[in-house]
């Protein structure tokens, strides 16, 4: 089944990468503002600015947005020539001002932001394109007291460096701050290639050409940024984490694998062994080419920022893990929609269509509802009970589970296959629309040695519940005891031993 696994992540990969026609319109995009800010006899041109792509473009790592709208595109304007005594003002400035020499792209052109300027386009394919402007890293700056320690924290490519214009926002003032996307873009180059064949690019000058199979590593992390990207659609934007904070740590944890899903599912564990805490407790992720930049400095700033991407990790570990309990098509299907969404997920389904189209006949053919993986996995477990009533089919009945870190003070809704450390307090509710009056059994199965050592793997009991909602008592009381995977399923029972409604096994694992 894992060979079935690998084998769809690496589809899907593919369906969430930039297609060959999406890249060559960027590609096009991109080389035209390169030919006009590059052109002779303008302001500029004494310069000899030199035009190069940064971020996920030239890493090969990115990936359509959900909407499948809206591409970002990072590029930097290098002025190579006669900027030793040039103001950060005047380099900021005058790359906007030949932008706007150009009638559309005046037009494009957004206000201009911090570090770069905007252009919006929206003909064949709508994306923004991110303009750096930058100088060198000079001598003379080398030993400036600003930015000597960034200089020196430089391990490799320090020829590559260079000082970006910045803008505080509050008092308008322009000013240089160090950068190496060129450096780190070698050195993600040299990750990505351990235990591969020696890969070859374009020059860096322009957008390079990727190789015709992307590698282990790249599709990783596509498929972290778009599990994240799913996570975070509906929440604050600012919490997400961003990209290269993925793209440092996975790179970091890569050494040659040749397994996707191993290969993701060892990074997920092994990327908070990366991130350091610094003197004063504040998290640290170093920039592998230039150790004083804090990928991470935000954090310290906004403290929720930590809290997402930790949250983020600890629900990835989960979902990728139960990938492993899936042994049909449909529910693959319908794990990856609720993981990667929808869209990219049809198409690679309809690879599949015949197998789809089996399952469901099959699952007629047992005049059945289609079990969840959840129900298949509870019903193997040996010390698990088979409930004395028979059951209706469908699952009328919903469970909302509630976790308490304070003792019970406080409760927060938790998700089916949460993953919760020990010694919190849970609640569990039915949902349903069934009249009353009624009452509800509980089914716990616990799994794992810990629970067996204990005496306590449960499964054979149908409990009442403890706790009272709308006049009856229907909701369980529970605590995380034992490690391990744990099933709690409900149970709606009217006219004396009839039961009417059903719930799918809500799963808990606790650490």
């Amino acid at each position: 089944m894992r060979d079935i696994i690998n084998k769809l992540l690496s589809q899907l990969a593919d369906e969430i990468d930039i297609s060959d026609s999406q890249e060559g319109v960027v590609r096009r995009a991109y080389n035209s503002v390169a030919d006009w800010l590059n052109q002779k006899d303008t302001l500029i041109a004494k310069h000899k600015v030199h035009i190069f792509p940064q971020g996920s473009i030239m890493y090969g790592t990115a990936i359509k947005p959900i909407s499948e709208d809206d591409y970002d595109i990072d590029l930097v304007c290098e002025f190579t020539a006669h900027t030793e005594d040039l103001q950060p003002s005047y380099v900021k400035k005058s790359v906007g001002q030949r932008l706007k020499e150009n009638a559309t792209y005046q037009r494009m052109m957004e206000e201009e932001g911090r570090r770069c300027w905007t252009l919006q386009y929206s003909d064949s394919l709508n994306f923004h394109m991110d303009i750096l402007p930058a100088i060198p890293f000079h001598e003379k700056y080398r030993t400036d007291s600003r930015f000597k320690e960034s200089y020196n924290s430089i391990t490799n490519s320090r020829d590559l460096a260079l000082l970006a214009t910045d803008k505080n926002k509050q008092t308008n003032l322009y000013n240089f701050i160090p950068t190496n996307p060129r450096g780190y873009a070698e050195w993600f180059k040299a990750r990505m290639q351990i235990g591969q064949q020696k890969l070859v690019y374009d020059s860096i000058e322009r957008i390079p050409e990727q190789p015709q199979h992307k590698t282990i590593l790249q599709k990783s992390i596509q498929l972290l940024k778009r599990y994240r990207d799913v996570m975070f659609e509906n929440k604050d934007d600012g919490l997400k984490p961003i990209s290269m904070i993925i793209t440092t740590l996975v790179a970091k944890c890569y050494n040659g694998e040749s397994n996707l899903y191993e290969f993701i599912c060892q990074a997920i564990e092994k990327m908070p062994t990366y991130i350091e805490r610094g003197r004063n407790g504040e998290y640290v992720i170093r920039n592998p080419v230039m150790s004083s930049e804090n990928f991470a400095d935000k954090w310290r700033e906004k403290p929720e920022k930590a809290r997402s991407f930790f949250e983020w990790i600890g629900k990835a570990k989960t979902d990728f893990n139960r990938l492993a309990n899936i042994s049909s098509f449909t529910e693959f299907d319908k794990v990856f929609k609720e993981m990667f969404s929808q869209k990219p997920v049809d198409r690679l389904m309809e690879k599949y269509k015949t197998n789809l189209q089996q399952e469901r006949e099959a699952a007629a053919t047992h005049n059945d509802v289609e079990k969840p993986i959840s129900l298949i996995v509870l019903e193997s477990i040996k010390h698990r009970i088979t409930p004395p009533w028979v059951l209706p089919r469908g699952f009328r009945v919903k469970i909302q589970a509630q976790v308490s870190y304070d003792g019970g003070k406080t409760y927060y809704t938790i998700e089916n296959n949460t993953l919760l450390p020990k010694h919190v307090d849970l609640q569990f509710f039915p949902l349903h629309s069934i009249a009353m009056p009624y009452k509800v059994k509980w089914q716990i199965t616990n799994t794992g040695s810990e629970a067996y050592n204990a005496n306590c793997l449960r499964g054979n009991l149908f409990e009442s519940g403890e706790l009272t909602r709308f006049g009856i008592q229907s909701g369980k009381k529970e605590c995380t005891a034992y490690s391990g995977v744990h099933y709690v399923q409900c149970f709606i029972i009217k006219n004396g031993n009839q039961c009417v409604g059903v719930s799918e096994p809500f799963v808990v694992r606790i650490q």
